[in-house]
């Protein structure tokens, strides 16, 4: 996407290189503004390609991209279940959650069973999609 001729990749470690040139000047910048301003410089801390990666993923799934698969393919993933193992854990739908929607369908569940229904409520009945 980044490279210099069509079909030739960047190399990572260029671009490392341009960064922290970048960041050691922003934190010039700032030396000088607090050496003016009597303080102490807020100097900011360099950041990788691997960790920018890692900020875009949280980010988004944050920004609500909740679909696995797109973040898979966004972050150039071969297998989904690479995927799900860095980034599982930030996606919508916690334990906590399954708890409660289990609870509150076995409850309607018992609900229906108790009032001569002998089917359990529907996934429409119980506001529960194939999707979630």
């Amino acid at each position: 996407m980044f490279g210099r001729e069509p079909g030739r990749p960047f190399a990572p470690v260029t671009i490392g290189k341009r960064a922290a040139k970048a960041w050691e000047a922003a934190n010039e910048v700032e030396r000088d503004c607090a050496e003016q301003e009597a303080r102490r410089p807020q100097l900011l801390a360099p950041l990788t390609l691997h960790a920018a990666r890692h900020t875009f993923a949280s980010m988004a799934i944050d920004a609500g991209i909740t679909n696995p698969k797109a973040i898979q393919e966004a972050m150039g993933h071969s297998r989904i279940q690479t995927t799900y193992d860095l980034y599982g854990h930030l996606l919508p739908g916690s334990r906590d959650e399954m708890r409660e929607r289990m609870d509150a369908y076995l409850a309607r569940a018992n609900e229906s069973a108790a009032h001569g229904s002998e089917r359990a409520p529907t996934a429409r009945q119980t506001n529960v999609s194939s999707a979630d």
